[in-house]
């Protein structure tokens, strides 16, 4: 939850254009990222880059419609 959350916020704030529903997605796609790169790890809230990189590009965030 932590790293997801400094992914998320990290995203944001390096992207600053909070109306833009893509800059949602990519933020949630970093942090999803860098949650399940922690899980890789043995270290507490540690992301190794290698891994960071490998998990990013199998994450695809879709719009649901309701």
């Amino acid at each position: 939850g932590d790293v997801f959350s400094a992914g998320v916020v990290a995203s944001i704030a390096d992207n600053q254009n909070f109306d833009d529903i893509s800059a949602l997605a990519r933020a949630l796609e970093l942090g999803t990222a860098m949650g399940t790169a922690n899980c890789l790890n043995i270290k507490t809230g540690h992301v190794e880059m290698t891994d960071l990189e490998s998990v990013r590009k199998l994450i695809e965030v879709k719009e649901l419609s309701l």
